[in-house]
């Protein structure tokens, strides 16, 4: 017996949204604008730099640094 598995057009005849998630990115280091926000809110909660937030928030927030 094998496992029911549905199929993208079966799924699409029911109505469920098309999941496309190839080029789907939510780290901030693609986001700069998203880096800098937290940063800066980072730096009012700890008084401290910018510069010092900047290198803290992502290791705060999880994510890997390049």
């Amino acid at each position: 017996m094998q496992p029911h598995m549905e199929t993208p057009a079966t799924l699409a005849a029911c109505g469920a949204p098309k999941l496309d998630l190839a080029g789907a990115s939510i780290g901030s280091e693609s986001n700069p604008s998203l880096h800098n926000l937290q940063a800066r809110r980072l730096m009012r909660r700890c008084a401290i730099s910018l510069t010092m937030a900047a290198i803290i928030a992502p290791l705060m927030h999880g994510e890997v640094m390049r």
